[in-house]
């Protein structure tokens, strides 16, 4: 049940007359919409009743009832069971793991293997660079 938007503010002029027997007499006109007002009101329902701005208005519930019934709605759904969504493993799929686990494996071997192969090409050059090196004079007067 979609009850329609409340609107509290009419575009009305009222008048009271007040007749010869001195009864009052009411005249409400009600002020006719311009085309471009029904267009804008017309886009304001179409927003209105998008997902994101709809309100819960509570069919005439107060706020306490609407809690109330809120809460019982919590409480029923607490009261359920919690099904667990369990997923078993079957044979190719532990194989498939199992296949990744040996490739990440032998990644990390062949990096270490290159590491350690880069490291000792270092220190092999750097003991080549120190023998073939000159040994520093012991003072400047003897390089002159």
């Amino acid at each position: 049940v979609e009850s329609a938007p409340m609107n509290f503010v009419k575009a009305e002029t009222l008048v009271q007359e007040i007749t010869a027997d001195g009864k009052v007499r009411d005249i409400v006109t009600e002020r006719i919409k311009s085309a471009a007002e029904k267009e804008a009101e017309a886009k304001e329902q179409v927003i209105r009743n998008l997902p994101e701005f709809k309100r819960d208005r509570g069919e005439g519930k107060s706020l306490s009832e609407q809690l109330k019934d809120q809460g019982a709605v919590e409480e029923d759904e607490a009261s359920k069971p919690k099904e667990y969504n369990v997923h078993t493993i079957d044979e190719a799929e532990f194989e498939h793991y199992q296949s990744l686990e040996e490739a990440e494996r032998e990644k990390k071997r062949q990096r270490t293997m290159e590491d350690t192969s880069a490291m000792a090409s270092y220190k092999s050059e750097q003991q080549r660079m120190r023998s073939e090196a000159v040994p520093p004079p012991d003072s400047l007067l003897q390089t002159v």
